[in-house]
């Protein structure tokens, strides 16, 4: 039996904020995509953007029974192909 999936990609900064919304719309996973988790280095490498709001997110995605994939990248290396850069995207999967 094939279950369908519903997935969002991220790069995880409102994720918190938006779990509640994504489950309700009946998305089943989500990538995170990060280059580092490491505090520092992600702040030097995402112009300055904080770690911690992803961190959250994913926190808060797990509480919300989403499954989560961490997608590592290089910055600069990922576009949704989807959008003009990452931002956030949702992906039907079959």
């Amino acid at each position: 039996m094939t279950e369908n999936k519903k997935v969002f990609v991220t790069d995880g900064q409102d994720l918190a904020e938006r779990a509640e919304q994504l489950k309700a719309d009946g998305v089943t996973d989500v990538t995170v995509v990060v280059n580092t988790f490491n505090f520092t280095r992600y702040q030097e490498s995402n112009d300055g953007k904080e770690l911690q709001p992803v961190i959250d997110g994913i926190n808060k995605a797990v509480g919300q029974k989403l499954n989560i994939t961490p997608f590592y990248k290089e910055p600069s290396a990922y576009v949704c192909p989807f959008l003009s850069g990452l931002d956030n995207c949702i992906i039907p999967v079959t």
